[in-house]
């Protein structure tokens, strides 16, 4: 698994800000917006990888490419990671990076 550095918005005005207006994301970030069960990608010049997550931190579904204007939404989500469009394509790639992000950095 590369290096990845998690980056949290856990309040308000963050998410209702989050991404809007970046031109790129690096590639080595990850966003976990929490709490949130949906995401818009208005405001935004470049798509996203968008993995939403249960509160047992379980992958519930993966977009491998939101592209600008548009909106997605999980009703059981309880947060949403976001990286670089085409970063993760597979439930199973997401969840082996949520094992690596929430499990195995935390020693």
């Amino acid at each position: 698994m590369r290096a990845y550095s998690l980056i949290t918005f856990d309040r308000y005005f963050q998410r209702l800000i989050g991404l809007m207006g970046k031109r790129s994301i690096n590639p080595h970030h990850v966003f976990h917006f929490v709490p949130c069960n949906s995401v818009h990608t208005f405001g935004m010049a470049i798509p996203l990888t968008i993995i939403f997550l249960d509160r047992q931190m379980h992958v519930l579904h993966v977009i491998a490419e939101l592209v600008p204007c548009r909106v997605a939404w999980q009703r059981h989500a309880s947060s949403v990671l976001e990286m670089r469009a085409g970063a993760i394509a597979s439930i199973e790639q997401a969840s082996a990076l949520v094992e690596f992000l929430f499990f195995k950095c935390k020693g």
